[in-house]
């Protein structure tokens, strides 16, 4: 009996160390739990927040050289040249049937101007602290290229016709531009950037001119005068010269940008646009 009273304590004792021990096991794992819990929700406060990715814009440009006037200036003042001689000549024949063309003479020369304004959104992988993003804009663009000067088409007999001549070509392409940027000093309140980039639009416009002049001949002085205006389309048919049908923009250019308030960000750049060109901007960045 006393034996078995012996090892009936002892078991209890057992019993009651497993007890104790299965209880702080558990109590150690809910402890770990709720500590990896917090650590957790911890790390995301202290981890930080990206901001700045984002900046939208708005700019306006001006060329001191139109961008296209060197894709066809050769052609156009020569195409318009030989149309304008050709008006003189049908109404010239008027009061002198018979008459042929002989050589002629011109000092008809082009000269431009041209603006834009565009819609941009720009991307920044690592935020403000970025040096690196990438545009996206919406372009809409003005060109137009003045035509003037005098056109003198000489007769076999001897005789000439001379006018003064103006005219203008209008274009107003929309273009898709994507850009790369390079912000020198991103932490800065006033960085320089270098940008590179390039666009597509379809070229469609207008063409009018219209002239005024004499015919000189030995009867009574003779009037000469013509305005007309058509499609970039139907000139390139009419007066056979090529006018391509895609214009292609590349934009390089160096520029600032000042963080004048928060999340406010003014830029000014100078650079190319298929020409030379001054912008300026005011962008939100979030």
């Amino acid at each position: 009996m006393g034996e078995e009273l012996i090892m009936k304590k002892k078991n209890k004792k057992k019993q009651l160390v497993f007890i104790i021990f299965v209880f702080m096991f558990l109590s150690g794992q809910i402890l770990l739990s709720q500590s990896e819990s917090r650590l957790e929700e911890t790390a995301k406060i202290l981890k930080p927040v990206i901001k700045g990715k984002f900046e939208v814009s708005l700019h306006y440009s001006s060329w001191s050289m139109n961008p296209i006037k060197s894709l066809f200036e050769s052609d156009l003042v020569d195409s318009l040249s030989k149309e304008i001689r050709r008006e003189i000549a049908n109404q010239v024949r008027d009061v002198a049937p018979g008459l042929i063309r002989m050589n002629y003479e011109h000092s008809l020369a082009l000269d431009s101007s041209g603006s834009n304004f565009g819609l941009e959104i720009r991307y920044y992988p690592k935020g403000r602290k970025g040096a690196f993003s990438l545009g996206f804009s919406l372009e809409k663009t003005n060109m137009q290229m003045n035509i003037s000067g005098t056109v003198k088409q000489f007769f076999d007999d001897g005789t000439y016709g001379e006018v003064e001549a103006s005219g203008a070509v209008k274009i107003k392409p929309f273009s898709s531009n994507l850009s790369f940027r390079w912000d020198m000093a991103p932490s800065w309140m006033v960085s320089p950037y270098f940008v590179l980039g390039v666009g597509i639009a379809p070229l469609t416009g207008d063409l009018n001119y219209d002239f005024t002049g004499i015919y000189h001949w030995a009867g009574p002085s003779e009037t000469l005068e013509e305005s007309d205006s058509k499609s970039l389309k139907s000139a390139e048919e009419e007066m056979d010269f090529n006018i391509p049908n895609i214009f292609v923009i590349v934009h390089m250019a160096f520029g600032l940008k000042a963080e004048i308030a928060s999340h406010l960000v003014l830029k000014v750049e100078a650079g190319i646009w298929d020409g030379f060109i001054l912008r300026g901007g005011l962008g939100i960045r979030f």
